[in-house]
């Protein structure tokens, strides 16, 4: 995990992660300085992006919305009653 929008709080299932041996591991990027923030960024792009450009990993999307919606758009991320990513389509 890299960062938060603000919600700490997450329902998990450890039965899949120990059954798949999986691990997680969390960063905070906000206390980083720029070059550790860039040191970052460039592993993401080495070692996550490819995985995401393949198809491999997908991001969950919680709900889609025109541009005009842009103000329901933030009152949804405001009230934090989701996890997946709410998208603004032009």
């Amino acid at each position: 995990m890299i960062g938060t929008m603000s919600r700490f709080v997450a329902e998990l299932n450890l039965g899949a992660m120990f059954a798949k041996r999986l691990s997680i591991q969390a960063a905070v990027l906000r206390t980083r300085n720029a070059e550790e923030k860039a040191a970052i960024v460039n592993e993401v792009e080495k070692n996550v992006w490819p995985a995401i450009m393949s198809g491999k990993v997908k991001p969950v999307i919680y709900q889609q919305l025109a541009l005009g919606e842009a103000v329901e758009a933030h009152l949804l991320m405001e009230h934090g009653n989701h996890i997946e990513k709410v998208l603004l389509i032009p």
